[in-house]
Order: C-alpha cells, then structure tokens, then sequence
C-alpha cells in the first residue's frame, strides 16, 4: 500500500498498472477476510460444542470468547487498512468494477472518472469531486459522500442506502432507479437531479433543493421533506406516503397521480401547485389538501 502511494505521487502510472496494484492491495485485505472466516468457523464448532455439553465448560466460553475477539481484531484491521487515496489527483482513471471497499477517499479528485459497478461500501468520499464521473450500477451502502461534488454524475441503478450525502452537490446527476433509501440528504442539492423510479423511503431530504428535480415514480414514503424547496419538480405518481412535507415550498411542482396518505403537509407552500386529483392549487383556495 505504501508503495502504491509513492507511485501514485509520481503521477506516472497508467490506468492498468494501478488496477493491477490495487488488486494486490485488495488481496491483502482477502487474506484478512480469510483469517475471519477461519475464525468464525472455529467459533461456531466452539459453540456447537458448547451447546451440546451437558454441563457449561469454562474451556470452551473461554476458547468462544477468544475467537470472537480475534474476529473483531481482524475485522477492525481490515476497516484501519482500507485503501488510502485522499486527496488523490485520480481523474479520468478507469476504476470500473474495482473493489475499493472502505478505502479513504476524502477530498480526492474524482472527475470523469469510471466508477461503473465499482464496490465503494462503506468508502470516506467526503469532499470529494466526483463531478462527471460514471457511477452507474456502483456499490455506496453506508458511504460518506457528505459535501462531495456529484453534479452530472451517473449513478443510475446505484446503490446508495443509508449513504450519508449531507450538503452534497447532486445537481443534474442521473440517479434513475437509484437506491437511496435511509440516505442521509438534508441541504443536499438535487436540483434538475432525474430521480425518476428512485428509492428515496425513509430518506432525510430536510432542507434540500430539489428545483426542477425529476421524480415521476420515485418511492418516498415515510422520507423527510421538511423544509425542502420543490419548486418546479415533477412528482407525478410518486409514492409521498407518510413523508414529512412541513414547510416544505412546492410552487410550480406536478404533484398529479402522486400517493400522500397520511403525509404531514403542516405550512407548505402551495402556488399553482398540480394536484394529486389533477386540479391548481390556486384553485382551491391555495393548497391541495383537500384534492389528495
């Protein structure tokens, strides 16, 4: 890894030769996750044991104790050892189906880079610029993209749940079909972002700018809109079931075929509004909530 760190510097070499190193550095980290394996399955025999005495054995929880704590030691090696590239000039780099599980990419350059069905579990982007970049079909569960520059990116089909997005900029990025659900969103800007068919439920898209965003099918039941700016956003047949639409400012928004049973919609902002039933908010006195 050291080494691969020094080359990286050097700025010298090609797409393929670090492919070829991270795939060192990846089975580096297979060989811990072997050691876990091992581990757990010696673990489980203990405990086999364990539960087919007659009588408790102190050996035995002894030897289960000590292999769960060496699982978690390796465990914790692999988290501690992930790759590190922040703040890495890597754009325009092919990193297509690369395993970067966990790796350390705060604030690296990212742009125009090739990410399509990359696994990113867990990875630090915070900061990052990833602006242009092709993350289509791409594995984000659990990361930390707060802050980083995502705008006109492709993530279509990407996993992103439970990914924490805080203040990042997705403006003009095609997240079609894209996995969101749990992400963390609030003061991200998705403005003319295309969620269409997205899965937002139970997201945190407090005070988020979704101006002109694309949301025709999107599933966003039980999702935070509090606060959020909808301005023009096209939510036709989407699911808002339960989502939290507080203060949120949904002027010029297509709302028309879209699900808001039991939606909390305490203070929004309704102007010339389409309603779910197909009617104008200003209309009907200048709110929706009797055209549901």
């Amino acid at each position: 890894r050291d080494s691969l760190l020094i080359q990286l510097e050097n700025l010298n070499n090609t797409s393929a030769e670090l492919i070829v190193q991270l795939e060192s550095a990846n089975a580096s980290i297979a060989s811990m996750q072997s050691q876990i394996d091992s581990l757990e399955s010696l673990r489980d025999s203990l405990s086999t044991m364990l539960n087919s005495s007659n009588s408790t054995n102190d050996e035995l929880e002894g030897l289960l104790n000590t292999a769960n704590a060496s699982i978690l030691q390796w465990q914790d090696l692999i988290l501690r050892n992930g790759l590190r590239l922040s703040y890495f000039d890597l754009s325009h780099t092919d990193f297509s189906n690369a395993n970067l599980r966990y790796a350390n990419l705060t604030g690296a350059n990212l742009s125009y880079v090739n990410l399509a069905g990359a696994d990113l579990t867990g990875a630090d982007l915070s900061g990052a610029f990833m602006n242009g970049s092709d993350l289509s079909n791409a594995y984000l569960s659990g990361a930390d993209l707060g802050g980083a520059n995502l705008s006109s990116t492709n993530l279509n089909y990407a996993n992103l749940a439970n990914a924490y997005l805080s203040g990042a900029n997705l403006s003009g990025a095609d997240l079609y079909n894209a996995d969101l659900s749990g992400a963390n969103l609030n003061y991200a800007n998705l403005a003319n972002a295309d969620l269409s068919s997205a899965n937002l439920s139970g997201a945190d898209l407090s005070v988020a700018d979704l101006t002109d965003a694309y949301l025709s099918g999107a599933f966003m039941n039980g999702s935070d809109l509090s606060n959020a700016y909808l301005g023009g956003a096209d939510l036709y047949n989407a699911d808002l079931s339960g989502a939290n639409l507080s203060d949120a400012d949904l002027t010029d928004a297509v709302l028309y075929g879209a699900n808001l049973t039991g939606s909390d919609l305490t203070d929004v902002y309704w102007d010339n509004t389409m309603c779910p039933d197909g009617t104008n908010s200003n209309d009907n006195g200048n709110t929706c909530e009797n055209n549901l």
